[in-house]
């Protein structure tokens, strides 16, 4: 018997963009390219977003190296603290404050102050980050450009418009027309003809938000 089918891949992502009413800025793809999970594949202006970002890290890089310097100069100034300590207990010296003590209030202080920085630096940094993906299309899967919007000269973006499709072909499958699904038998493999390919498929039982119970083929 010969069972006619519908071609559908097993996982597919639309994307569109997150801010409205701009010009595109760049375009990375093109329609079939495969693409990885992680990739930019379309882009608004980002040129400010760019630069904060750089700025947000150059702050961050700057705390933290605060941060070790401070780290260094407690250690060196407990290393004299503890000496003084000793020569003081030594010699037996009448109301001597532990110099130890007191560096280490000192320094606990200042350190509060540097990690709290630290923490509103990486906020900003993370807040600059976001606003920069939301003026980006960002494949969220590995797949293929299997649908591209083609922009006119001049025309601005819709908000959540669909502009990219990607989709899995390495897991597609067939759906089969509801009159010939009771000649398949689930779990039975066959043999599916695309043009001169042909490929080994297995039947599946598949449950659908508008269907119910529909049969399947699925690359072996």
């Amino acid at each position: 018997e010969e069972v006619r089918s519908l071609y559908t891949p097993a996982e597919t992502e639309k994307y569109g963009f997150k801010v409205g009413s701009e010009a595109i800025s760049e375009v990375y793809v093109n329609l079939g390219d495969e693409v990885k999970a992680g990739d930019v594949l379309a882009e608004l202006d980002v040129s400010q977003q760019k630069e904060e970002i750089r700025r947000q890290k150059e702050q961050v890089d700057d705390l933290y190296l605060e941060w070790e310097h401070l780290k260094e100069s407690m250690e060196i100034s407990l290393q004299e603290a503890v000496l003084q300590d000793q020569y003081a207990n030594e010699n037996h010296y009448e109301g001597w404050k532990s110099q130890e003590e007191t560096v280490k209030a000192k320094y606990d202080d200042q350190f509060v102050v540097v990690n709290d920085s630290i923490y509103l630096a990486e906020l900003r940094l993370e807040k600059a980050e976001r606003e920069m993906e939301n003026r980006q299309i960002i494949a969220t899967m590995d797949g293929t450009v299997t649908e591209l919007y083609q922009f006119k000269e001049d025309e601005l973006v819709q908000k959540n418009k669909t502009v990219i499709k990607i989709s899995d072909l390495d897991s597609v499958m067939f759906r089969v027309y509801s009159d010939n699904s009771d000649l398949l038998t689930v779990g039975e493999t066959y043999t599916l003809v695309c043009g001169s390919e042909e490929y080994e498929v297995v039947a599946e039982l598949i449950e659908w938000e508008e269907l119910q119970d529909e049969v399947v083929l699925k690359m072996v």
